[in-house]
């Protein structure tokens, strides 16, 4: 049935959908207590991203005629609301704590970020081909908040951003083609390509000088190129 698999920043919370089915489950009380609520969406939107935060609500990027993309929020309980429509969907994450979540147009290359999610929600832009951002397609937040990261799907770069100075994208190069954000270990360390493809890439990027490490096997070395 093609399902997906989605958990919140803290794994309180997993979304389980499947594209194209209207028919979503969202589980609660994550690890202890689990709690299986049935989310029904309209028929009409197919689905092409999903977020859940650690407060239960859900980010839905539905594909429009035009190629574009409307993200809509489904709070845990009240109406949806629509959040901001993308020339083309790229990614989304969610902050720990569920109030605010970055977006990412992967035709218009712009990075977003949407706050106060859980009230009235407001949108900003981030960053813009001028920043650096080329075709980004994986988003991610450290587990403090302090940073988000966006891969960009053209020119080997990561971009971090300090949300809590609002200061421009510190860009992160890697001998890799980035093709995912994975949280892997301590506050800011994230798996950036797909084992399948044979090395596994990853970064570390809470430092001041941010780095990107590969892994061969069973070992772990620095690689050129970026801030090390």
């Amino acid at each position: 049935k093609n399902e997906l698999l989605l958990l919140s920043p803290s794994c309180s919370y997993c979304l389980v959908y499947a594209p194209g089915n209207p028919a979503t489950l969202l589980i609660s009380g994550l690890p202890a207590s689990p709690l299986v609520q049935s989310l029904s969406l309209s028929s009409a939107v197919s689905i092409v991203g999903a977020v859940v935060s650690d407060k239960g609500s859900v980010l839905l990027a539905g594909l429009n005629s035009d190629g574009s993309a409307s993200v809509q929020l489904i709070p845990i309980s009240g109406p949806p609301q629509s959040i901001k429509r993308l020339s083309s969907f790229g990614a989304m994450a969610f902050s720990p704590g569920g109030d605010a979540a970055v977006l990412a147009d992967s035709a218009g290359n712009r990075v977003w970020l949407a706050t106060q999610l859980s009230g009235s929600p407001a949108v900003a832009q981030l960053a813009s081909s001028s920043d650096g951002v080329s075709k980004p397609l994986a988003a991610s937040v450290s587990a403090d908040g302090h940073f988000a990261f966006v891969a960009n799907g053209s020119g080997r770069t990561i971009l971090r951003f300090d949300l809590s100075s609002g200061s421009g994208p510190m860009s992160i190069s890697c001998a890799c083609a980035p093709s995912e954000l994975i949280p892997l270990f301590g506050n800011a360390g994230f798996q950036l390509t797909d084992p399948a493809a044979g090395t596994i890439f990853a970064l570390e990027g809470d430092s001041r000088m941010p780095r990107t490490l590969f892994i061969p096997t069973d070992k772990v070395g620095a690689v050129s190129g970026g801030t090390q």
